[in-house]
């Protein structure tokens, strides 16, 4: 299961999903994530943790794309997340 890292907020300004990171995070990352409507998607359905397959459903009720594009997509943004420790597994 995936979570946000708590150090991490999101906020909208103007029509763009920044991130921000705050405590232990500021002092490695000081700097701003533009997150895509897609990642925006996935964030807002994190909230309440979830999965990669999770996330695939979600991306296949917004869009109108296949399954295979769905899951080839969250696996690239799940990775991004990770690496950069927005998205922790628990």
């Amino acid at each position: 299961m995936l979570k946000i890292n708590k150090d991490y907020i999101m906020r909208k300004i103007a029509d763009e999903y920044i991130l921000v990171s705050t405590g232990k995070t500021a002092l490695k990352f000081s700097g701003l994530i533009t997150l895509t409507e897609s990642a925006y998607l996935l964030w807002k359905h994190l909230e309440d943790g979830g999965s990669e397959k999770d996330f695939v459903k979600v991306l296949l009720e917004n869009y109108e794309i296949d399954e295979l594009t769905a899951a080839e997509d969250v696996s690239t943004c799940v990775k991004t997340m990770v690496e950069y420790g927005i998205f922790v597994e628990e």
